[in-house]
């Protein structure tokens, strides 16, 4: 096994690394196209606008001053143009130095920089601020309307994330921007190439801080524990293998990580290390017993500790995959990569601690592992807390009820929101610059209305463009947008140039003929983002000073209800990447749901499964419906909107609250049928499960608050929610899930697999006739198995009858009188039953005994009444076979009732 190991972690490493250059294949892309639905019509939209209109994402420059129509100022705009123009990577730069001015020249249009060289006297810097603020292309664009701010746009070639983050191109804009920064300039640097590098670069740096943190503070847990080194390190170990395997498989695939997908090295730490430390603890356990083990001993307990837990450990994981699964229903594109990643990486730590942990701790020194203790106070305080909820179980199960009500309520308040660049906390340098051009230009956020008609050249007639200068104008005068620009603006200034100046020429000319010459004459680059070749279509490119999705959406709405009033047979529509953003948070209101459902229902199929009842599957999902009511209540109630993070908690901690559930339930059912007292079992399973439970939320809180360190604060957020839904989590299961336990009795289906019912036991056990061995099994389960030693007493005459008794294997002798008076009257025999009619009676009527060793089933009116709840069918069945024994009892007379 430690073999196969060694093998698939070599396997790994070279998907993670490559064996060339040994760089990481691996790599970080926070680009936000991965926060966008993957596909759909909005998304046709948005990547149709880009291939005809070209990427309005370049990297912005802004450079303030208290006046920037000065000789210095306008002489670095001029330098950093040029300065930028010439990084690799660069297509184009768009600035007052190239911006063209269109002049009328011997009747013909004439297209030449704006600023074409840097004034000197007064006048002519007047004559310039005067061309550039008159200009509709150029006002709140290039230079803000009150000349304190002005922009340079560098629009990098098109290359992929990847390609665009290992150029280097943003930090030798950033650095060529800074440099030019004097007491009297200040510089901005911002736009969406260079957030994603910046994004990128701090992603990286957490998760060289973050994941050592986690294994850190996971690994203090475990020490204390276990009060062991080895004991703390065969867990991280097991876990560090699971993550090694997922990386390293992202790697064989050419996947990256994403804004969302950058949690996941922690998240298979935090999540997997549970699994490893359920299997130590029961192994430490059984070594206690047997502290001179030898080799072949360790081997035999590893054994034994993977039959013990297995089950448990699997249907944990199992139960956390779901969770993580369901997520896969999500529209957005990061988080569907995250579950599918995080499936992988959480069925691996299930398959380590089953395999690789038990290997290991075959292979250890005698002595080398501590048996966690269990009669500590952590155990005696939760038994007490287990005993006031079973004493008040209506009150505590009420008041579950009560939560769930309450969260469900408060649920109805949540909002989806989020902001790219504002998902920075406002200390940030990148979020610092990205507010600052946001509020001098009025708006950094664009915006695209693709407006288009089924005619050729539709935008060669007056009408329409007057139609689109019109809309542009309601679009520049809301109170979101800083400036918006269309062909009819461009026409409008050319036309202006064509009249020497005139202001009053700044308009659509009366005929096609009119349009059709300025466009032919004054055509530039700028025409190609405004319209495409055959001007059926047009683009208005707007800028909002909006960034989060709920302000952008509001802006969405009225815009598209303007749109509506476009003359026919005009269309229109609204895209962009933070339009696209904003939809995608809309769809994922309805992605949570449906995640959540499915979350929820594939594991009851899971708890219906392993405990072989709908009903118990209902009481085991209750306690875990519990804490994720409260986490939406409370999202509603603090006014935390649902994000692309916050969507995760849900699942993620349905998942693995569920686990806690499973192994409290698993041992419940084991006690129960060894105490024959679900009071009782209730205590014992507590005490023999709370430690690693504890401990393994412990882990898990801490694991996710080492998030809360993060610099993004969706981030933080995401992990201080889910450690808090996971402390609620472990305190529910405390109290409202003893309070379910008792008085039920529940069944596993590895008990229903693995019990011995003996040869044919539907020909040779009458009180079984006409069932299926799943029936048979299931009575048995839901009643006791008791064993007795030959000559041991079961019950004397005169004892008060409250059981029947059924035997699986041996014999019993009913016998009368005592002393030399006392005298067998009757041996009963596999299959036979005896008691059944005292149970109906005040008093026993003869003395039972094993007469060699037995093995009994024990039931009494509260077992049949559980049977009769859980399997009708069953119970019917066997008071069918009951009658019949004691018909047939009563006719042949050979047996005296016990």
């Amino acid at each position: 096994m430690l073999g196969a190991a060694a093998l698939a972690s070599a396997a790994a490493l070279a998907g993670l690394f490559d064996l060339r250059t040994g760089a990481l294949r691996v790599t970080i892309d926070p680009a936000a196209v991965h926060l966008l639905p993957a596909e759909g019509a909005a998304r046709d939209r948005y990547e149709r606008a880009r291939q005809l209109f070209g990427s309005e994402e370049p990297f912005v420059v802004a450079l303030g001053a208290d006046d920037v129509f000065q000789p210095d100022v306008l002489r670095r705009v001029a330098e950093l143009t040029d300065a930028i123009e010439r990084l690799p990577h660069i297509h184009h730069v768009i600035s007052l130095a190239r911006a063209p001015d269109a002049i009328a020249a011997d009747g013909e249009i004439e297209l030449r920089p704006l600023l074409d060289r840097v004034p000197e006297d007064a006048a002519e810097l007047a004559a310039l601020r005067e061309r550039a603020l008159a200009n509709p292309l150029y006002r709140d664009t290039l230079v803000s309307a009150d000349a304190r701010t002005v922009a340079i746009f560098a629009y990098p070639e098109r290359l992929s994330s990847q390609e665009l983050l290992a150029s280097g191109v943003a930090d030798r804009v950033e650095a060529v921007a800074r440099a030019a920064a004097t007491p009297a300039l200040q510089v901005f640097v911002s736009g969406i190439p260079f957030a994603t590098a910046k994004l990128s670069q701090i992603l990286l740096g957490e998760l060289w801080l973050l994941l050592p943190l986690t294994v850190l503070g996971l690994g203090v847990v475990l020490a204390i524990a276990f009060r062991s080194v080895l004991g703390a390190l065969l867990p991280l170990v097991s876990v560090s293998l699971a993550l090694l395997w997922t990386i390293g498989l992202m790697g064989w695939l050419g996947r990256s990580l994403n804004l969302v997908t950058a949690i996941l090295p922690p998240l298979v730490v935090t999540v997997g290390f549970g699994y490893a430390m359920h299997m130590v603890a029961e192994f430490g356990a059984r070594q206690a017993a047997a502290p001179d083990a030898t080799r072949a001993d360790r081997r035999r307990l590893a054994t034994e500790s993977v039959s013990a837990v297995g089950l448990s450990i699997t249907l944990g994981g199992v139960t956390t995959l779901a969770g993580f699964l369901s997520l896969a229903l999500s529209p957005i594109v990061a988080i569907r990569e995250l579950a599918l990643f995080a499936v992988v990486g959480v069925a691996l730590a299930t398959l380590a601690a089953l395999t690789v942990t038990p290997a290991l701790l075959a292979a250890l020194p005698g002595r080398a592992l501590r048996a966690p203790s269990r009669g500590g106070v952590l155990e005696r305080t939760t038994v007490r807390l287990a005993g006031f909820a079973v004493r008040w179980r209506l009150f505590v199960i009420g008041a579950g009820v009560v939560a769930v009500a309450l969260g469900a309520y408060g649920a109805r308040r949540i909002e989806t929101a989020t902001e790219f660049v504002g998902n920075l906390g406002r200390e940030a340098p990148l979020r610092a610059d990205y507010e600052a051009i946001n509020e001098r230009l009025g708006g950094a956020n664009v915006i695209q209305i693709v407006v288009e008609s089924p005619d050729d050249g539709a935008f060669l007639e007056p009408a329409n463009l007057r139609a689109l200068g019109e809309l542009t104008h309601w679009l520049a005068a809301q109170p979101e947008v800083g400036g918006a620009v269309s062909l009819a603006d461009y026409v409008a200034v050319v036309n202006r140039a064509m009249a020497d100046g005139d202001p009053a020429a700044l308009r659509v000319p009366d005929t096609r003929r009119g349009v059709s010459q300025l466009l032919l004459f004054g055509a530039s680059d700028e025409t190609k983002r405004l319209a495409d070749a055959r001007y059926q279509m047009a683009n208005v490119v707007v800028r909002s000073s909006v960034g989060d999705s709920r302000g952008i959406a509001a802006l969405v709405e009225r815009i598209e209800a303007r749109l509506g009033a476009l003359p026919p047979p005009l269309a229109a529509s609204v895209t962009g990447n933070v339009v696209l953003f904003g939809e995608s948070l809309d769809d994922l209101a309805g992605g949570q749901l449906w995640s959540l459902a499915a979350a929820f229902l594939m594991i009851y199929a899971c708890l219906a499964a392993l405990f072989t009842s709908l009903r118990a599957g209902l009481l085991a999902l209750f306690p875990n419906l519990v804490p994720i009511a409260l986490y939406y209540g409370a999202l509603g109630a603090l006014g935390v909107t649902l994000n692309p993070w916050t969507t995760l908690v849900g699942s993620i901690a349905l998942g693995i609250a569920s686990d806690d559930t499973i192994h409290f339930m698993a041992r419940f059912n084991t006690e129960a049928r060894r105490l024959a007292d679900e009071r009782r079992a209730i205590g014992a399973a507590l005490r023999g499960v709370i430690r690693p439970v504890t401990f393994t939320t412990v882990g898990l809180c801490l694991g996710f608050a080492v998030l809360g360190l993060s610099e993004l604060q969706a981030q933080a957020e995401f992990g201080l929610l889910a450690a808090a839904t996971l402390a609620v989590a472990w305190s529910v299961d405390v109290l409202v899930t003893p309070a379910l336990c008792a008085g039920v009795r529940v069944v596993t289906l590895w008990d229903v697999l693995t019990l011995d019912l003996g040869p044919d036991p539907a020909r040779e056990i009458p009180l079984f006739a006409g069932m299926t061995r799943q029936q048979m099994r299931i009575f048995v389960l839901l009643a006791t198995v008791r064993e007795l030693r030959a000559g041991e007493l079961l019950f004397r005459a005169g004892e008060p009858a409250r059981h029947a008794y059924l035997v699986l294997d041996g014999a019993l002798e009913v016998s009368r009188g005592e002393g030399a008076e006392r005298r067998v009257v009757a041996e009963v025999g596999r299959g036979g039953t005896t008691g059944e009619t005292g149970m109906f009676a005040a008093r026993r009527g003869a003395d039972v005994s094993a007469r060699r060793a037995t093995r009994l089933v024990r039931w009494d009116g509260e077992d049949l009444e559980r049977l009769r709840v859980r399997s009708p069918r069953t119970a019917a069945l066997l008071y069918r076979n009951l009658n019949r024994i004691q018909s047939e009892r009563r006719l042949e007379r050979r047996e005296p009732e016990a």
